[in-house]
């Protein structure tokens, strides 16, 4: 599993399990959502701390997951669901009014039962491997390290007037407003007063301006907030924004995580078997190559001061520093409180919430600037591996202060034998005697030895001699620059109050 073995390398625990391995651990082998909320809250109580923080399922869902309505077929489009936990919603002032049933994700990380959930749930709504491999490697890539990918891009829907005005401009800057001190630099597209017209926003063919040239370029984080439907961004089809076909058919070369603040973008259930009709948050993130790597909407209705308080709930996070999607998404839920967040439990959070979003460090922290300096964009695997062959990874070198791609020297471990075991005042050190392990990176292929003084200002620094860990036999030439090993062992002086240790160059 690639991307569990991504998050294993930076610092995660993860696992992949199989659905049924959680039905019959829960529910007694039934396929039900509360073996889901019954598996989160096993890992949030625990008797060290919580060990689930994040949940992603891979696989399409819905209420119909015995497949009674809809039987798989040779061609089918959703052969297995995950079940679902729905939540109705009643809208009156809707055109035509009626009830929608809507997914209920919070809740099944909802472990206290104060609508605000403890562990983030995602879902990559895959419907065969193809597709989950697609997702995969979108989720990978979005962490890679550019200068472009800390441009966020804010848009919003016409404000309209009279008795429809709504001060989109002002939610969008306000939420905007959080972004520039976590390292994000905005493109900000809003309407004027009278500009009902949006399609010049998404893209000015003349001027060679608009959204779509913005994420063309690339950019890591797209808002939107306004009037919606499942299937257009803006106040009307003539004047939409952006619609889910539009977003099918995207080609831009860098997936950002998106917000979409409006009526019905979120709903995943909308399922229309003939023709695997999309709403938009769907559309986004099931676009094989671009899109969106993730998307945080709402699946039913919302009102416009709920689009402002989770969208500034939301910025807030970003603003304190938050470093994974789930943590900014149980964050904003921590903030709106119990009512707000009971309004809000058709928010969804399609892709991993355990994808990192901070554009001025890697999961790892380290910093974006310093892998930039060292000439290692464009890979999100950058910290994570050993450039210079050292054994120290590059964020382990970030933290050290020593450069990702030259040489130095680390302490690996301190070797103590027994007493008597060997002969502290052999002229020549004892081969059982006491060692110091180091890991040695050759400078540009230079010969190099191993010195020691009592004093780091002392100018007289001794030669020691060395051996490959394990060997037998000491030498006191120098370490070949051309060695194929990188770990060596030197005498440990066990009287001496301290000992300072260096790499120094052969001329």
């Amino acid at each position: 599993a690639p991307l569990a073995a991504f998050r294993e390398a930076q610092g995660l625990r993860a696992r992949v399990i199989d659905a049924e391995e959680i039905y019959n651990a829960f529910t007694d082998g039934l396929a039900h959502p509360e073996a889901f909320r019954r598996f989160s809250a096993a890992g949030v109580a625990q008797a060290g701390g919580p060990v689930l923080r994040y949940l992603l399922f891979a696989g399409h869902g819905g209420s119909d997951y015995k497949l009674e309505v809809f039987p798989p077929g040779g061609a089918g489009a959703y052969p297995a669901l995950f079940p679902l936990y729905l939540v109705p919603q009643v809208e009156t002032v809707a055109n035509p009014p009626g009830a929608l049933l809507l997914p209920n994700d919070p809740v099944l990380g909802d472990v206290q039962g104060d609508a605000v959930p403890e562990v983030a749930v995602g879902r990559f709504l895959a419907t065969n491997a193809l597709e989950l491999a697609h997702m995969v490697q979108k989720t990978i890539r979005y962490e890679l390290t550019e200068t472009w990918k800390r441009k966020a891009v804010f848009s919003c829907d016409w404000q309209n007037v009279g008795a429809k005005y709504a001060n989109f401009p002002g939610i969008a800057a306000a939420t905007a407003a959080s972004f520039p001190g976590a390292g994000w630099w905005l493109e900000t597209f809003y309407p004027a007063p009278d500009q009902s017209y949006l399609a010049p926003l998404w893209r000015d063919t003349y001027y060679r301006t608009g959204i779509s040239y913005e994420l063309q370029e690339g950019s890591g984080f797209y808002y939107f907030v306004g009037h919606s439907s499942d299937l257009i961004a803006g106040n009307s089809g003539a004047n939409k924004l952006f619609d889910a076909p539009m977003l099918r058919a995207a080609s831009w070369q860098f997936a950002p995580v998106a917000l979409l603040m409006g009526c019905r973008m979120g709903r995943w259930t909308l399922l229309d078997l003939k023709s695997e009709q999309q709403a938009i948050a769907e559309a986004g993130v099931r676009n094989p190559e671009s899109g969106f790597a993730a998307v945080v909407s709402a699946a039913g209705y919302m009102t416009t001061a709920e689009a402002a308080s989770f969208s500034q709930a939301f910025g807030g996070q970003i603003a304190a520093g938050a470093r994974r999607l789930g943590d900014v998404w149980r964050g904003a839920f921590a903030t709106l409180g119990h009512d707000r967040a009971l309004a809000l439990r058709h928010m969804v959070l399609l892709g991993d919430p355990s994808l990192c979003t901070r554009p001025d460090q890697t999961a790892r922290g380290t910093s974006a600037d310093w892998l930039l300096a060292q000439g290692l964009s464009g890979d999100p695997y950058a910290d994570l591996l050993d450039q210079d062959g050292d054994g120290f990874v590059t964020w382990i070198e970030a933290q050290a202060g020593t450069g990702a791609l030259v040489g130095g020297m680390r302490v690996i471990r301190l070797a103590l034998p027994q007493a008597g075991s060997y002969d502290p005042l052999a002229a020549v050190p004892d081969p059982d005697a006491p060692v110091i392990v180091l890991s040695v990176e050759p400078l540009a292929g230079l010969a190099c030895r191993v010195v020691a003084a009592d004093d780091p200002g002392s100018v007289l620094w001794t030669p020691l001699p060395w051996r490959p860990v394990g060997g037998e036999a000491w030498t006191t030439g120098p370490i070949p620059g051309d060695w194929p090993l990188k770990q060596v062992e030197v005498p440990f002086d066990g009287s001496a109050r301290r000992r300072f240790y260096k790499l120094v160059s052969e001329p």
